[in-house]
C-alpha cells in the first residue's frame, strides 16, 4: 500500500547556503547477496533500522529498512524507471 502525502513546506529560505550537515557514522562492509527474505531476516537479528545487500534474484544492490510504523520497507531501484531530463 502506498501513501500520498502533502508535500512540506518550503523552508529553504531558513537554512543557511553553506549548511553541511556532520556525517556521525560511517561504516565499510562487505555486501552479503541474500533474498529479501533473509534480508529481512538480517535486519532484525542486527537491530539495525537499515539493510543493504545484493539482491540473489537480481544481483542489484537493495535496501531493506524499518519504517517509523514498524512495518519492513523494500527499496529496489532495479526496477525504478530513470526519470530521463
Amino acid at each position: 500500500a502506498y501513501t500520498v502525502m502533502a508535500p512540506l513546506a518550503d523552508d529553504d529560505e531558513d537554512i543557511p547556503e553553506n549548511f553541511a550537515p556532520a556525517i556521525v557514522a560511517e561504516s565499510t562492509m562487505t555486501l552479503k547477496t541474500m533474498s529479501v527474505a533473509s534480508a529481512v531476516i538480517e535486519l532484525d537479528t542486527k537491530d539495525s533500522p537499515v539493510f543493504v545487500f545484493r539482491n540473489a534474484g537480481t544481483d542489484h544492490l537493495n535496501i531493506v529498512y524499518r519504517r517509523p510504523d514498524g512495518n519492513i520497507g523494500w527499496i529496489d531501484p532495479s526496477t525504478t524507471k530513470v526519470a530521463q531530463a
